[in-house]
């Protein structure tokens, strides 16, 4: 959602269809749900190591129903009254006035016209969360094999309908690194990605270390800034063009 810039896509037509919070996994139910819907040329994911650990959220609460219903209904505001939670409404109001309001926090921002979210922090004067810029991103022992078992399924899915399939990893803070964090990484985590995504006729970019940016490029930990995102994008829209 966030490591995205839309406007670099001028000239090809670009949804952002992804959704904070779920896990490689929930991505690949996700993707099923959507290819019923759409036909893309090519479905572009960006990831982070966190995207690989172990989640509550499985099939078992995943309602391919529910979101089915959601698409296909032409009254968007009568299907959101229909899964509303009064309770979450109640509880948040106050804060997310404030945020839209004051426009000063990091849950304030907006998307932009593809559905990207540009964390313009630096800019336009939002605070930094201390507890998203010190946030671990890569702990080995809380990845779920179930995770790499779902990037293959969305390989898989991509090459049987003759879509490009293409995995990116994004620049990560490297001061936010350990040295147990880049074993994991750079030789099984990253290695494994790649694996799996050649195996599946995918293909793998791997931007960290591979991308000039600096610490003025980033939001927190993994998320990007719309300064580093409109790099990364750049490199990434480099690698799709024939």
């Amino acid at each position: 959602v966030n490591n995205l810039d839309s406007s670099v896509f001028t000239n090809h037509a670009f949804i952002n269809a992804s959704s904070w919070g779920m896990k490689i996994q929930q991505t690949d139910y996700f993707l099923e749900t959507l290819l019923g819907y759409l036909s893309p040329k090519t479905v572009l994911v960006v990831t982070a190591p966190i995207d690989f650990e172990h989640d509550y959220r499985g099939r078992e609460i995943y309602d391919e129903q529910k979101l089915t219903r959601f698409f296909n209904d032409g009254n968007l505001f009568r299907t959101h009254l229909q899964y509303v939670s009064a309770k979450y409404l109640l509880g948040s109001v106050g804060p997310v006035l404030r945020d839209r309001v004051g426009r000063k926090t990091y849950y304030s921002l907006d998307f932009d016209v593809g559905g990207c979210v540009p964390l313009d922090l630096d800019s336009e004067g939002f605070e930094r969360l201390t507890d998203r810029w010190e946030k671990p991103v890569a702990q080995e022992e809380a990845v779920d094999e179930a995770n790499y078992a779902g990037l293959a399924a969305m390989a898989e899915r991509c090459d049987e309908r003759g879509i490009r399939f293409v995995f990116v990893q994004p620049p990560i803070r490297e001061d936010i690194l350990t040295e147990k964090d880049r074993e994991f990484l750079n030789n099984r985590h990253w290695p494994r990605l790649s694996q799996i995504c050649q195996d599946k006729g995918a293909s793998f970019h791997n931007f960290h270390g591979n991308l000039p940016v600096t610490e003025a490029d980033f939001a927190d930990s993994t998320h990007l800034n719309r300064q580093g995102a409109r790099k990364l994008s750049r490199a990434i829209l480099r690698g799709l063009e024939p």
